[in-house]
C-alpha cells in the first residue's frame, strides 16, 4: 500500500541489548531511540517484504492451490547521510561528544576514536612536530586538526606518533605552527575487523523504526537485528557528501503492528557543506612528508568493508530468524578520482609500486570539518 506522501520520512535507531529485540513499545522509543536526518528519498520501504514458501501438496484438481507459507522476515533496506562535522565547537580540554552520525559510522566500520581539543603551547614547533598544551586522547593514528589562529587556516593531519606533548604529523602543515594555534577535538572511524566479525559478541546490531507520510496516512516499520553496511562515500563537485547505506534486516514488524511513537524530541543532522569551496586533496607517496595537493574533477568511493549474514536453520535470540549474526570478509576499497591536468607522473609510481597516501579534506569552521583519509593505496 503507499501512503498519501512518501516526502515526511521519519528515522530512528536503537542500539540492540540482545541481538533482534527492539523497544518494547512506542514509549521506549521515544526514551531510547535516537532520531536522525537523512537524505530524505534514501530510505525506500519498498523492498521491504517478508519471504512466502509454495504450499505444494497434492491437490484434487489441476488448478486448486494452497495458500503459500509465511516465511523468513530476512529483509534489507537503503539509506542514505550526509556526512557532516559535529554541529559544533569542542571547548579546550573537552572530547568531542558522539552525534548519531558517529554511532552508525562506528557501527558499519566496527572502530571510533574521540580526541580532546587542545591547543599548540611549549614553543619548538616545526611543520611536520608540533607540542600540545594536552595529548589527552592524541593518539597514534587518529586524525587530528590544526588551525593557524592568525588566519583560520585548517589544516587535517594524521597522527603518526606521540611523545608525552609532541605530536609527530603524516604530513607537513601548510603554515608555520605556533603557540596558542587550535587543535579542535575530531572523531575518527576505523576498520575493526575484530568488532566486524561477529555482530553477537556485544552485541553490535541496532533496530531501525522507519516512518513515511503523514500522521494521518503513516506507514511505520520496525526492523530488528540490523547490520548496515557503508557501501559508498560520494563527494560530488558542487554536491554534497554523502555517505550510502544498505542495511541487513533479520525481522521486522510491518504497518499495523510497528509501533508509532509521539515524539517529544527533533530529529539530529547537521546541515552539510558544498564540495568545491575550501576542499583539499593531498596525495603523496606513503612516508613522504611533504605537501602535495591536486586538482581533481572526480572523486568517489566504493567502502569495500561488507556485512556477510550468517545464516543458519536456527533461531536462538528471538527477532533472529534464522540468522546467528553478521561477520565480514575480505573487499577492496576502491578510489575514482581524475586527477587534472594530465601528467605522467602516475604512470611512473604505477610501475614503481609505490604506495601511496590520499586523504580528501573540508576545511570549514570547527564543527563542519570532515575528512576521509587512505593509508596506503595502490594504483
Amino acid at each position: 500500500s503507499m501512503t498519501t506522501s512518501t516526502k515526511p520520512s521519519l528515522l530512528a535507531f536503537f542500539q540492540e541489548s540482545t541481538q533482534g529485540t527492539g523497544p518494547a513499545n512506542g514509549a521506549a522509543w521515544v526514551s531510547s531511540g535516537v532520531r536522525i536526518r537523512h537524505v530524505g528519498d534514501s530510505v525506500d520501504v519498498s523492498g521491504i517484504e517478508q519471504a512466502v514458501v509454495e504450499d505444494e501438496r497434492s491437490q484434487e484438481g489441476i488448478f486448486d492451490v494452497e495458500y503459500s507459507v509465511k516465511g523468513l522476515r530476512n529483509t534489507s533496506f537503503p539509506m542514505s547521510l550526509y556526512m557532516t562535522g559535529s554541529g559544533a565547537t569542542t571547548a579546550q580540554d573537552d572530547t568531542i561528544a558522539e552525534t548519531p552520525l558517529m554511532t552508525v559510522l562506528e557501527h558499519a566500520l566496527g572502530g571510533m576514536h574521540l580526541s580532546n581539543s587542545t591547543v599548540l603551547a611549549g614553543d619548538g614547533h616545526t611543520t611536520t612536530v608540533i607540542n600540545v598544551d594536552d595529548a589527552t586522547n592524541i593518539v597514534e593514528g587518529c586524525l587530528i586538526m590544526v588551525q593557524d589562529a592568525t588566519d583560520g587556516t585548517i589544516a587535517v593531519r594524521r597522527v603518526l606518533d606521540v611523545s608525552t606533548l609532541a605530536v609527530t604529523l603524516d604530513e607537513a602543515l601548510p603554515f608555520t605552527p605556533a603557540d596558542g594555534d587550535p587543535v579542535p577535538a575530531m572523531a575518527t572511524f576505523y576498520v575493526d575487523e575484530t568488532v566486524l566479525v561477529d555482530s553477537s559478541a556485544g552485541p553490535t546490531t541496532l533496530s531501525w523504526l522507519i516512518q513515511k507520510g503523514l500522521a494521518a496516512a503513516l506507514e511505520n516499520f520496525e526492523l530488528n537485528g540490523c547490520k548496515s553496511e557503508l557501501k559508498s562515500i560520494a563527494l560530488a563537485r558542487g554536491g554534497l557528501p554523502t555517505l550510502s547505506f544498505d542495511t541487513m534486516v533479520a525481522s521486522f514488524d510491518p504497518p499495523g503492528t510497528a509501533p508509532s511513537p509521539t515524539w517529544s524530541s527533533d530529529p539530529i543532522g547537521n546541515a552539510p557543506v558544498s564540495i568545491g569551496p575550501d576542499t583539499v586533496i593531498t596525495y603523496q607517496t606513503q612516508g613522504t612528508t611533504t605537501i602535495n595537493p591536486i586538482h581533481v574533477s572526480e572523486f568517489s568511493v566504493e567502502v569495500g568493508v561488507p556485512v556477510v549474514s550468517v545464516d543458519t536453520n536456527t533461531e536462538v535470540d528471538d527477532g533472529m530468524e534464522g540468522r546467528q549474526g553478521y561477520s565480514t570478509q575480505p573487499a577492496d576499497t576502491m578510489i575514482t578520482l581524475n586527477v587534472v591536468p594530465f601528467g605522467s607522473s602516475a604512470w611512473t609510481q604505477f610501475a614503481a609500486d609505490t604506495f601511496r597516501r590520499l586523504r580528501f579534506y573540508k576545511r570549514a569552521a570547527p564543527g563542519q570539518v570532515f575528512a576521509v583519509h587512505f593509508s596506503r593505496c595502490e594504483l
